[in-house]
């Protein structure tokens, strides 16, 4: 669950319109940083940059969610990759113009057969 400030309040108007939202996000736990990283899934590293790690030069996290409700200023979601408590810098709606036919996984097309992202 996602809790707005109150004086953020009135921002989430027609929110609830939306299946999916990007959440913008600071890595406010996270010490140092790295230009390599080895991420879970994989045991080889990889450019920080090709990687969700939160060990990087600009502490910035991005997460796509599904909006399954809201509450007033709580959003509930599903597929959120952050610690509780963590700052929130803003929410936009999320709107792929990028066909799913053209997407590519990178690296991680190894890893899951290059299933496309789940919407």
């Amino acid at each position: 669950m996602l809790e707005i400030l109150p004086a953020y309040e009135q921002g989430l108007m027609d929110i609830d319109g939306f299946s999916h939202l990007y959440v913008l996000w600071v890595f406010d736990r996270a010490a140092g940083s790295s230009l390599i990283a080895t991420p879970p899934l994989d045991n080889r590293p990889h450019g920080v940059f090709a990687t969700r790690s939160p060990q990087r030069p600009n502490p910035i996290g991005l997460t796509v969610v599904a909006l399954m409700r809201r509450e007033g200023t709580k959003l509930f979601v599903r597929g959120i990759d952050m610690l509780d408590g963590t700052p929130i810098l803003d929410i936009k709606p999320y709107l792929s113009s990028v066909p799913d036919a053209e997407l590519r996984r990178g690296w991680l097309t190894a890893i899951d057969g290059g299933a496309p992202p789940v919407r």
